[in-house]
């Protein structure tokens, strides 16, 4: 995640929250520079499951 926030600081007006309860599957969120929201998690956290898992393809 720091790379993350390392990134982050190039764009200030950009904003990071810590996870809300009601996303209990994101690390973070936060928006791009034209303002769409999204969700950033770790790949090994617990609860992610369903649509926000990547599986490993062969």
């Amino acid at each position: 995640m720091e790379e993350v926030y390392a990134r982050r600081r190039k764009y200030p007006a950009v904003r990071i929250m810590k996870r809300p309860s009601t996303r209990p599957f994101a690390g973070i969120t936060t928006h791009d520079p034209a303002g769409n929201i999204f969700d950033l998690s770790q790949r090994d956290m617990e609860n992610r499951t369903s649509v926000y898992v990547e599986t490993v393809q062969p």
